[in-house]
């Protein structure tokens, strides 16, 4: 992900940089390239302090399920999106995303603390995914290694609630990640890319799910009480995802 993201900058400096000399006609050491470079320079700084200022905000960002029908009413098409969960972003190091509203702690200002057998809680500098699973034996907290399977990024471009999108793609899915929000996480598994997705594209099962709302949050993240279960095919890192959870 970081070569990606280091690709693009030198990408916008270089272009940049060749149209400035280009329209100036100037070779050499002269004013006029001093000024362009350094203009070029503080571009790549307001942009890199963007990334981190945008890297340790909160959010909560809502999916919907794309569907198109035909009103049995009006007799023409209708099409929308069903709600199809959250997703509670802590800074760059923390996630969590739940199928069904929860209801936040308001005297605590927390969100998690509900027991949820569909919540998935993703921490991306640690490459690992906690699974609540209170269904079936054994109940507890589960550990499992975050699947970044390789992903093919293309430089298309789309539109979504206003962020500027990137595609991304493998296997027969299709997403979109948002290049101004640099976290490496996003709806149900869809992990690893430099920004957060918020459109995915299920060709396989044609299914289209976009982020519908984007909005601050104020609610820090919690995990329910209950046993941690350690990954069985990799390090585990329980102890340093525990660190998350002080309280």
């Amino acid at each position: 992900m970081e070569l990606s993201e280091s690709k693009k900058l030198r990408n916008v400096s270089s272009v940049g940089s060749e149209r400035c000399f280009d329209r100036a006609e100037v070779t050499g050491s002269s004013p006029v390239r001093s000024t362009v470079v350094t203009k070029i320079v503080l571009f790549i700084l307001l942009l890199s302090v963007n990334n981190l200022l945008f890297a340790q905000r909160n959010l909560i960002v809502e999916y919907g399920k794309y569907f198109k029908l035909t009103s049995k009413i009006t007799n023409k098409e209708v099409e929308g999106f069903d709600y199809e969960g959250s997703l509670y972003v802590q800074g760059d190091s923390l996630t969590f995303f739940t199928l069904k509203p929860q209801m936040p702690d308001i005297k605590r200002g927390t969100i998690g603390r509900e027991r949820d057998h569909h919540a998935l809680y993703a921490f991306p500098k640690l490459q690992r995914t906690i699974s609540e699973n209170f269904w079936t034996h054994p109940f507890g907290l589960m550990e499992y290694k975050m699947d970044t399977a390789k992903w093919h990024l293309f430089e298309d471009t789309l539109t979504v609630m206003g962020y500027l999108c990137k595609a991304a793609a493998r296997d027969a899915v299709r997403v979109w990640y948002a290049v101004d929000i640099p976290v490496a996480s996003g709806p149900f598994q869809y992990f690893g890319l430099p920004g957060i997705v918020l459109m995915v594209e299920n060709f396989k099962y044609k299914r289209k799910y976009q982020a519908t709302s984007i909005r601050e949050s104020k609610y820090k993240i919690v995990i329910p009480k209950a046993k941690f279960r350690a990954c069985k095919d990799c390090d585990s890192k329980i102890e340093e995802i525990k660190k998350y959870f002080p309280d």
